[in-house]
């Protein structure tokens, strides 16, 4: 009985074919049309308007006008201005970057975040002479640890990610000989 609950709590969760799901400020033209659709560039497309709020000051590169509650209409007003407004431009280094992950063809956009970095670290090393190390590939273990564990395991609430982190691996098997980095 408990696994049948567990399958129908995890399936009430799952984004259905057809349906628009998530922040409209956020969305790319693709996720109101299809959000069971998307893919890394439409995480992509929302991580552009986070760093055109960054750049910009905290503005959005696209709102429309808002007049009392939440309708359809305007979910429909957010839609096209996503599926056709023109990101405004900003001076800033970040710009041209700004621009390739908030093109409205996901095609046009960086396919993946790793392409993404590799236009990002020379802005940063050119503004702050910083160069950001990849992690090695042992730091990455936590993914495994918390494939091999039961879907049921329990975290601690609201702790800090180390702390998260350092439960996780307690709970996969073979874990105690294994660190992790943060």
């Amino acid at each position: 009985m408990k696994t049948s609950i567990r399958q129908n709590i995890r399936s009430e969760h799952r984004t259905v074919a057809g349906t628009a799901f998530g922040t409209p400020p956020y969305m790319p033209p693709e996720q109101f049309e299809n959000a069971a659709g998307c893919d890394e560039r439409s995480d992509i497309y929302s991580f552009g308007i986070v760093l055109y709020q960054m750049a910009s000051s905290g503005n959005l590169p696209f709102y429309p006008e808002m007049t009392g509650h939440k309708t359809d209409s305007q979910l429909q007003a957010w839609y096209r201005l996503h599926c056709n407004a023109a990101v405004p431009e900003i001076k800033s280094p970040l710009s041209l970057v700004i621009q390739k992950c908030i093109e409205k063809k996901p095609r046009k956009r960086y396919q993946a975040f790793t392409e993404l970095r590799t236009d990002l670290e020379p802005i940063l090393k050119r503004q702050t002479g910083e160069i950001i190390a990849l992690p090695k590939q042992e730091e990455f273990g936590i993914l495994q640890w918390m494939s091999a564990l039961p879907a049921n395991c329990p975290l601690p609430p609201a702790t800090p990610l180390d702390s998260v982190l350092n439960h996780v691996a307690s709970q996969a098997p073979h874990s105690s000989s294994h660190k992790i980095r943060i």
